[in-house]
């Protein structure tokens, strides 16, 4: 009995593509649905905060927008990293910009702390170094408060 082996080889060949097409659509899926249910969680939470503004040197938000929550991130128009922003336990509140001072990459923010994903610097939530390569602090801005509004201020 005679075996075709290229037929076999093919038939091989044929499984292992569809098979190694079809994990790596999933996994292109799954990657996919992550970054897009990343963007649309904080565009979700900007657009559902009405009555903020944004100038050239400010950024004011409604006292309402906290809710019963103690912070919240907002991407500012004018940087391209988004702003943390908290109340303090004081009743002030800290307004940071969710930047690396090593190299510039985005922080994730996790529950106690801020995370850089590209080199590992990781900060306090009040912006301080707590493990390199970054040797300064989160930038902060100054922030107001008036009967109804958070004001962060650019300058």
């Amino acid at each position: 009995m005679k075996r075709n082996y290229f037929a076999m080889k093919n038939e091989s060949r044929r499984e292992f593509l569809l098979q190694a097409g079809t994990i790596g659509a999933c996994l292109c899926c799954m990657g996919a649905m992550s970054f897009l249910e990343s963007c649309s969680t904080s565009k979700k939470a900007a657009a559902s905060i009405p009555g903020i503004t944004e100038t050239e040197d400010t950024l004011t938000i409604p006292l309402a927008a906290f809710g019963n929550n103690n912070s919240f991130t907002y991407q500012a128009k004018k940087y391209s990293q988004p702003f943390y922003i908290e109340k303090q336990t004081d009743g002030s509140y800290l307004a940071l910009r969710l930047y690396c001072t090593h190299r510039g990459c985005a922080l994730n923010v996790t529950p106690d702390r801020f995370v850089c994903p590209c080199h590992g610097s990781e900060f306090s939530l009040h912006g301080d170094v707590l493990k390199g390569p970054a040797n300064s602090p989160m930038f902060s801005y100054p922030v107001t408060v008036d009967q109804q509004n958070i004001i962060v201020h650019f300058s």
